[in-house]
């Protein structure tokens, strides 16, 4: 057992211990070296030392240590009192119980160390974290509104309706017609408005990133302002000036 149980030592004759803050410090005094077991020292060697500096550590068996003698001065002290054999017995006792002691510190050493270097970073993760918030509460905020939006749709879509049926069954004279016709056409405004904006929403909930950065999306917002009608059918409501001036016939 003890040939299997290992130190790492510094050139500078430094070794590795872990402090009450479950830090990794270097110590001169060999008792206060962390004792590990060689694939845990090894692994902290090749893990957790930086390479520029991991030349000038080497794993050191814990036999080796300058503690030894003083342990071993004890028992010869006691021999001389009592009948050999009975003090032999005794200490090899001692010695199989010794590593059993010594391998409880070395089971809690390695646990915690590799957490450290992971949180470095952490400021930047949050920052994406609150613009991935962010973003999503946008989005979330665009849906609502296209439903509400849907809503007011329906609702003045509903009012041109009966506007419409009021005209076709009503007789109206000239004040009573121009106020249909001033409560109709601000309808008629407010549902350009409602499906402008729906459209809007929509090309910007299906707009792809490549889109976003070589302006097509405000290309497409631009493009709304500039929009024409083409008549279906009474091509002469829609004439400009010019042409009716030049055939005042019709």
């Amino acid at each position: 057992m003890p040939q299997n149980r290992f130190v790492l030592l510094h050139e500078n004759g430094q070794y590795l211990s872990i402090n009450d803050g479950n830090h990794w410090i270097c110590v001169e005094d060999p008792t206060a070296a962390t004792i590990l077991t060689e694939i845990k020292a090894n692994n902290i060697l090749q893990n957790m030392i930086k390479p520029k500096e991991r030349t000038h550590w080497k794993l050191s068996a814990f036999s080796e240590q300058p503690e030894k003698p003083a342990v071993e001065e004890i028992p010869q002290e006691e021999v001389p009192q009592p009948a050999e054999p009975a003090p032999i017995k005794k200490t090899r006792g001692r010695k199989k119980a010794q590593p059993k002691a010594e391998e409880k510190p070395a089971k809690v050493v390695p646990a915690k160390a590799p957490h450290t270097p992971r949180e470095t970073g952490g400021e930047t993760v949050a920052q994406w974290i609150e613009k991935a918030d962010s973003l999503r509460i946008q989005y979330e905020l665009l849906v609502k509104r296209k439903k509400d939006l849907a809503e007011q749709l329906r609702q003045v879509s509903a009012e041109l309706c009966d506007l419409e049926h009021y005209i076709e069954f009503t007789s109206l004279n000239a004040v009573k017609g121009y106020r249909i016709y001033r409560r109709l056409r601000d309808c008629l405004i407010r549902r350009r408005q409602i499906k402008d904006e729906l459209m809007c929403i929509s090309i910007f909930l299906k707009a792809e990133p490549h889109n976003i950065l070589n302006g097509n999306l405000s290309r497409q917002f631009s493009g709304l302002r500039t929009r024409e009608y083409t008549p279906r059918v009474l091509d002469d409501l829609f004439a400009k000036k010019d042409d009716k001036e030049e055939n005042p016939s019709d």
